[in-house]
């Protein structure tokens, strides 16, 4: 224990302690303004693809998984027009959000992004993938990929 008694820890806690109101206002504004900097910024989808073959909500198949369309429009990080799907199954690489963008809401790895030639189309009348058939002949080899 140090000789002087204002160094010891009991010496400096009244100190603390009247500070600690300050600090965790401060604290409490910092985590609020970094929280806010954090948040994805939303980007609006459109209705259907360019091509009107595939709309918001509809199910679809891409590389052999089935999903439904919940994003469809640019990205910040690729070019043309790409679908986001949410996957039946968390086979996907995100949630919606890429690189501080939201796109759309899923569950952690049931999202994915396709180009519309990526994906089969065709839902039977009871909503399920029925008669599928592929949107062009050249999706089916990029599903392969």
């Amino acid at each position: 224990r140090p000789a002087d008694a204002s160094a010891s820890p009991e010496a400096s806690a009244p100190a603390v302690e009247s500070a600690a109101p300050a600090e965790a206002a401060a604290l409490a504004a910092a985590t609020e303004a970094s929280w806010e900097r954090e948040q994805p910024t939303a980007l609006a989808s459109r209705e259907e693809t360019m091509d009107g073959s595939i709309s918001l909500g509809q199910t679809v198949t891409w590389n052999g998984r089935q999903g439904v369309v919940r994003y469809i429009g640019g990205l910040k990080f690729a070019v043309g027009e790409w679908v986001g799907l949410e996957l039946a199954e968390a086979e996907g690489t995100h949630d919606g959000n890429v690189l501080g963008v939201r796109y759309f809401e899923c569950a952690p790895k049931h999202g994915v992004f396709a180009q519309t030639t990526q994906l089969e189309v065709g839902a039977g009348p009871s909503g399920t993938l029925a008669d599928v058939v592929t949107t062009t002949p050249a999706a089916s080899a990029l599903a392969a990929i």
